[in-house]
């Protein structure tokens, strides 16, 4: 089987299936034996045409009549390879896609060679600065990019865009060594964050003596940043709601005493395996895993504790630039379901907080509904909480990361 036609094979999978692109690239090389060198060829260009995937589909249905009535995949792929990818033959790829689509092969190689400059994709009927011109030149929904503008402006709005087209800064904790270490390696530079290094190599580090050593945690430095602002009492209660992966709580428990007990919940199969993984790679102790939906959180943590850690379900904006096929199988109408899960979580963990406790809400989002709108709600409904510290950070800034971070305390009464 050509490699063209698996990678065909592949975004069929994403595309009418909804099977998320890391299962199907995997699932689809396995099932065809592609060989190690030819996979990453294969994810290429299945990777860059999700990357350009509402234009592609828009010059299709604009410029080709022809393919109303054809499975596109073929015809998608092709122009992937003709503007961005080049690493398949031309002709070979319109032989390919004519022999999936029956399109005649000198209107699709015409239907190409019309679309020659890359700098000039985007349909002259779309002007400049429009929400539409917008949406295809970053490859993000019209009602994304109206929410950012209404909630941020026009200015703050096109710089989240550009930096959702970037690709995401490697930055790890340093462990067990000293910072100075690590950075005798080229391949890594210091981070604004104290303790934490970014990686500038080429591929990843979890190929480096540094990482298999456990010497490097993967973490966001927002998260960390947002870790050292707290003076942790010793020997207190914590509890972790996990709703979305990330390594967080690593850092958290780690800095604790052996005397601090920490409850940690993740409300789904794959999140909780996730952290127990995580729990027996860096032997954290003193932390007990549950799974649990964020409305049952009393049925699993007994004692009130000192600091919770709300980490709730939420649209993810940050995974906008790591998954390609992020808004495939992103369902919009979902968001009034995931305020409401946001909503009676923070009325749970306030129900397990100690007085002077502290209540650290952390989604990676930039919808303000999710974000200041949940946490303005919650202080109108529990007066004995409120607001020490309030941070959106933006994917733009030299953190590099989307989050909005609400520290709230709980006074004595």
């Amino acid at each position: 089987m050509h490699k063209f036609d698996i990678a065909r094979e592949t975004l069929e999978e994403i595309l009418d299936k909804k099977v998320p692109f890391n299962i199907a690239t995997k699932s689809i090389l396995d099932k065809n034996s592609v060989p190690q060198e030819d996979r990453a060829l294969i994810t290429g260009i299945v990777g860059c045409e999700l990357r350009h995937h509402l234009l592609f589909k828009t010059l299709i249905e604009e410029d080709l009549k022809e393919a109303s009535e054809v499975n596109q995949t073929s015809i998608l792929l092709a122009l992937a390879n003709h503007h961005f990818y080049q690493k398949f033959d031309e002709q070979e790829v319109i032989a390919l896609t004519f022999k999936a689509t029956k399109i005649d092969k000198k209107v699709l190689e015409n239907f190409l060679n019309s679309h020659n400059d890359k700098n000039e994709l985007i349909p002259a009927k779309y002007e400049k600065g429009t929400f539409e011109y917008l949406s295809l030149r970053y490859n993000c929904p019209v009602w994304l990019v109206k929410m950012l503008i209404k909630h941020y402006g026009r200015g703050l709005a096109f710089k989240v865009l550009q930096a959702n087209t970037k690709p995401v800064v490697q930055s790890y904790k340093v462990e067990g060594i000293e910072i100075g270490k690590v950075l005798l390696d080229n391949n890594f530079a210091p981070a604004p964050v104290d303790g934490m290094v970014v990686y500038v190599g080429k591929g990843t580090a979890k190929n480096t003596t540094f990482y298999k050593n456990k010497n490097l945690l993967p973490e966001k430095m927002a998260f960390k940043a947002t870790l050292d602002k707290i003076d942790f009492k010793p020997a207190s209660n914590v509890a972790v709601f996990s709703g979305y992966n990330n390594t967080m709580y690593v850092d958290l428990v780690k800095r604790l005493s052996l005397e601090t007990h920490v409850d940690l919940v993740t409300p789904d199969m794959a999140t909780y395996n996730e952290a127990k993984r995580l729990i027996s790679i860096y032997g954290l102790k003193n932390t007990a895993l549950y799974q649990e939906k964020a409305a049952s959180l009393l049925a699993c943590i007994s004692n009130k504790v000192d600091y919770f850690f709300m980490l709730a379900r939420n649209s993810n904006f940050d995974l906008l630039r790591t998954n390609a096929d992020y808004f495939l199988r992103f369902d919009r109408n979902e968001i009034d379901t995931i305020m409401n899960e946001q909503r009676y979580s923070l009325d749970e963990a306030a129900s397990l907080l100690n007085d002077n406790g502290q209540l650290i809400y952390m989604i990676p989002t930039l919808n303000k509904k999710e974000s200041k709108q949940i946490v303005t709600e919650f202080l109108l409904r529990y007066p004995a909480f409120s607001l020490l510290e309030e941070r959106q950070y933006f994917p733009f800034e030299e953190f590099g990361s989307t989050l909005y971070v609400a520290r709230m305390i709980k006074k004595a009464k």
